[in-house]
Formats: C-alpha cells, sequence, structure tokens
C-alpha cells in the first residue's frame, strides 16, 4: 500500500549510514555505507604527494606518496512493506560498494606501503519498526579487503550485527546494539552506537556519528553549498614486507573539506576539495592476543585533497 510521509521517513532512517561499532581500543572494521536506495553512485579522490613520517622517531623522510581512490556503489531497496492495521514498516535493503586506491611510493628505502588496495563489501539490510517509535536495524556484509598480492581466506571480511533505534522525531535517532566482525581474525563481538541528528532548512547540520559532521547551505534549489568532515577507517589484509611480519593494514583518513553539489531531478554531481590533515597506515597483526597491542603507524605530512562525484538515481 503507499505509504505516507512518516512512514516514507521511518524507512528512509534505515539507508543512510547508521553504524559503526564502537571500540576503546584503536582498529574497527571497515563501516558500510548505506545512501539513498536505487542509486548508482561513483566518486573520485586525489591526494597529491606528501612527505612519509617515519613511525619509529616521527621524522619527516624524503619521501612521498600520492593517492588516488576510485569509488562505486549501488544501493537497492529488495522490497518496503507496511502493515495496514498496526502501521509497522518492515524495509530489505542491499548494497554493493568497492574502492580502489592506488598509491605512487617513491623514494623510500624499501617497500614499506601496497602499491595498491581494494576494499569490497556486499551488504544485506533489514529494518523493522517496533512500538513507541523505536525500530530494529540488522546487518550483514561480507568483502574481501586486499593488497591484492596474495589473496586468501584471511582478505575475507564479514561483519554482522544489530541496533535497537528509538526515533525521537524526525531529526533525532539515538541507537545501541552489538556487532561481529573478524577483523583480527578469530570472530569477535563489540557493543554498538548509534547517534543522528540534523535539522532542515536552507542551513542544514548533519550530525550522523561516525560518518559525518557537516553543514550545508541550499543556495537555490539546484546547488547546495557543504562545509563537511568525514572521517574514514578500513581495514585491509596486506603483504608487510619489513620485519617483523604483520598482516594486518588499518587506514585513517580525516579529511575537512566545502564541496558544491548540483541537483538535477535524478542526476547529482559533486566537487569539492579541502584539507587532510591526518592520513595514515598502521600495520598490525591479528589474533586476539594483539587486540589491545599498539603500533606505530606510518603518517603522512598534511596537504590537500580534489574530490569529484556523480550519483544517479534510477526509476523505481
Amino acid at each position: 500500500m503507499t505509504l505516507c510521509k512518516p512512514q516514507l521517513h521511518a524507512i528512509k532512517l534505515t539507508l543512510f549510514p547508521l553504524f559503526l561499532v564502537i571500540l576503546l581500543l584503536a582498529g574497527t572494521g571497515a563501516m558500510a555505507q548505506f545512501g539513498q536506495p536505487n542509486t548508482l553512485q561513483a566518486d573520485v579522490i586525489y591526494i597529491p604527494k606528501s612527505y612519509h613520517i617515519r613511525p619509529e622517531d616521527t621524522t619527516r623522510t624524503t619521501a612521498t606518496t600520492a593517492q588516488q581512490r576510485l569509488a562505486l556503489g549501488y544501493n537497492f531497496m529488495l522490497s518496503a512493506r507496511i502493515d495496514s492495521a498496526s502501521g509497522k514498516v518492515r524495509t530489505w535493503m542491499g548494497t554493493v560498494n568497492a574502492n580502489y586506491t592506488r598509491l605512487n611510493n617513491k623514494n623510500y628505502p624499501a617497500q614499506l606501503l601496497p602499491d595498491r588496495l581494494l576494499y569490497s563489501e556486499l551488504g544485506l539490510i533489514h529494518y523493522h519498526s517496533l512500538k513507541r517509535k523505536w525500530g530494529m536495524l540488522n546487518l550483514f556484509s561480507v568483502g574481501v579487503n586486499s593488497d591484492l598480492v596474495k589473496v586468501n581466506t584471511n582478505d575475507l571480511f564479514i561483519n554482522g550485527g544489530f541496533i535497537f533505534m528509538k526515533h525521537f522525531n524526525p531529526n533525532l535517532t539515538l541507537g545501541f546494539g552489538a556487532f561481529a566482525y573478524n577483523v583480527l581474525s578469530t570472530p569477535m563481538v563489540m557493543p554498538g552506537l548509534l547517534f543522528q541528528w540534523q535539522t532542515t532548512g536552507k542551513f542544514r547540520v548533519l550530525v550522523n556519528v561516525p560518518t559525518e559532521v557537516s553543514v550545508a547551505y541550499s543556495v537555490v534549489p539546484a546547488f547546495e553549498l557543504k562545509a563537511a568532515f568525514r572521517p574514514k577507517n578500513i581495514n585491509y589484509d596486506a603483504e608487510n614486507r619489513q620485519d617483523p611480519a604483520r598482516s594486518s593494514l588499518r587506514y585513517w583518513e580525516l579529511p575537512i573539506g566545502l564541496e558544491g553539489r548540483f541537483k538535477g531531478k535524478r542526476l547529482e554531481f559533486m566537487l569539492s576539495g579541502g584539507i587532510m590533515p591526518v592520513r595514515s597506515y598502521t600495520y598490525g597483526a591479528r589474533g586476539l592476543r594483539n587486540m589491545f597491542r599498539s603500533y606505530s603507524p606510518h603518517q603522512f605530512s598534511s596537504n590537500f585533497y580534489m574530490s569529484a562525484g556523480l550519483s544517479y538515481r534510477l526509476k523505481k
């Protein structure tokens, strides 16, 4: 049956990047990203060469690394139903995401970082509403995160879990739950936390922990200007060529930028640029005994970045 606006809003809440396992240790699994349904997305980011900061003594060296990343995604609604008697909403959505990163490493005395990295994810999300503005989000995803040198079962990353969500009003949602993941090779269960707050109007503020904090201004209906902070944290299985051998590679980036978004009926185009104050790669050892161990990261000097993207919403 046709869904009314509050019911559509309840469905929409399942389609944003709603979750991350919040850990009291460094290094979570790669987080699934979910956007609007039936939408194809593509974006590229370029970070010019930045100086390598040696992990042993945080000394800046003459070695440099430039980075390019291409990301593709497709989110699609499998079903959306509402019980006419109780008003409860049930949705199923699928998502396919992948990004490919090229690292141009120069002047290193030995190969410290991979030349390329692949992140991929196939996800399934189920949402159903409960009583008194409560809902439950269930998620499962599987993918290959690898440096593409020796691809085996260690490159397979599996995540799954649930979040109980309270919709206090159309602009505020809080949630808690638990997630299982195999970043350390052995399956682990950790608590999860959700927080989403947004405003409406020409000026819009969005706080979506942990994927985005932004302020947007709608200049005209077809153009939006936004200042955004979008941290990214991805784990890979990689071949460390240095001693001691370690197979876990965690990537962090903390970009802060300004973007312009041109909006059509179905097509959107985005251009953005800003600063990248933090970008690091950290090798670590997998296994439960290494869970609370800390490792020194390969950091890079601050630099700017440029990005462009397209999204196209398919007909339902």
